[in-house]
C-alpha cells in the first residue's frame, strides 16, 4: 500500500467513526480526497474531507474536522493539524515511512546491503555541464540524483570516484569567448553581433 493510500484508508476509517458517533451513515462509495501539501512545513498530506461532508454532517467544516481528528488512532501520524476553514494536514510517522520504503532503519539497511554486496571500484560521472549557456533543469536533476547514488554506493561499501565534467574546450567554447568579446566591444561602439555568436541575454 502506498503512503497516500494508507493516509486515505486512515482518514476514511476516522471519518466513518466520526459519522457513526454523530448518527450519520456515509455512502459506501465515499472515498476522501488526499492531496499533497503545498509545503512540507504543513505536513506530508492534506484532505478537504470536512468541507466535502459539510452538507452530510450539517456542521461547519472546522467542527467536522475536529471530530475526524479526534477519531484518528495513534500509530500512522506524528501530527495532525486543522488549517483554514477545515483542511486537515497530516505528518506521517518516520517509522511508517521507513516501513513503506522497505527497511526498518538506515543503519540496518546499510548493514544488510554490505553483507549482500561485493565491494567494487566505481567511476561515476553524473553531470556533463555545458558552460555556453545557463544550467538547465536536466543537469540540475542529474547532479542531485547522481550525488545521491554515489552516497548510496559508498554507504554499502563500494569505492566511488566521482567525475563531474565541464565542457570547456572546443568550438562551442571558442564561440562563447568570441560572443563575450563582441558584447564587451558593444559597450564602447556600435557593433553588430555575428549570427554565429550566442545571442542570449545571459551573455551580456
Amino acid at each position: 500500500m502506498t503512503l497516500r493510500n494508507l493516509v486515505r484508508s486512515e482518514v476514511l476509517r476516522a471519518t466513518k467513526k466520526a459519522a457513526h458517533e454523530s448518527g450519520i451513515s456515509l455512502a459506501d462509495a465515499y472515498a476522501p480526497r488526499i492531496d499533497y501539501t503545498p509545503d512540507l512545513k504543513f505536513g506530508h498530506y492534506a484532505t478537504p474531507t470536512a468541507m466535502e461532508l459539510a452538507k452530510v454532517f450539517r456542521l461547519s467544516p472546522r467542527a467536522i474536522a475536529e471530530k475526524i481528528v479526534a477519531a484518528i488512532e495513534p500509530g500512522v501520524f506524528a501530527e495532525t493539524a486543522i488549517a483554514g476553514a477545515g483542511f486537515i494536514n497530516f505528518t506521517i510517522e518516520p517509522t511508517v515511512i521507513q516501513k513503506a520504503l522497505g527497511f526498518t532503519s538506515i543503519e540496518n539497511w546499510i548493514e544488510t546491503s554490505q553483507v549482500e554486496t561485493k565491494a567494487q571500484k566505481i567511476i561515476f560521472e553524473y553531470v556533463s555541464a555545458n558552460p555556453t549557456g545557463p544550467m538547465n533543469i536536466v543537469s540540475a536533476r542529474a547532479a542531485s540524483v547522481g550525488d545521491s547514488l554515489t552516497r548510496v554506493f559508498k554507504a554499502v561499501g563500494h569505492e566511488v570516484h566521482r567525475e563531474y565534467y565541464v565542457n570547456d574546450f572546443g568550438n562551442q567554447v571558442e564561440t562563447l569567448g568570441l560572443s563575450f568579446a563582441y558584447r564587451y566591444l558593444q559597450k564602447f561602439e556600435e557593433t553588430a553581433l555575428p549570427e554565429t555568436c550566442y545571442q542570449g541575454e545571459y551573455i551580456q
